[in-house]
């Protein structure tokens, strides 16, 4: 057996809030949890990030 180092984990996550830079946005269409699952993952990979109301979804910010 083979053994590798440095080999990333490829994220889990639904959003791409952990390859976002500050100031970048995504468009969420909208569900009735989305708001929640983003803050939970900004949450978690210790990102801030802002929502607001767009059409028929939401935008989301990286502001921190």
């Amino acid at each position: 057996m083979k053994i590798e180092k440095n080999i990333l984990i490829p994220s889990m996550s639904k959003y791409p809030i952990n390859e976002m830079e500050i100031g970048d946005s995504f468009f969420l269409e909208n569900r009735e949890s989305a708001p929640i699952g983003v803050y939970n993952t900004a949450r978690r990979s210790g990102a801030k990030v802002t929502l607001r109301k767009e059409g028929n979804g939401y935008r989301v910010w990286r502001i921190a």
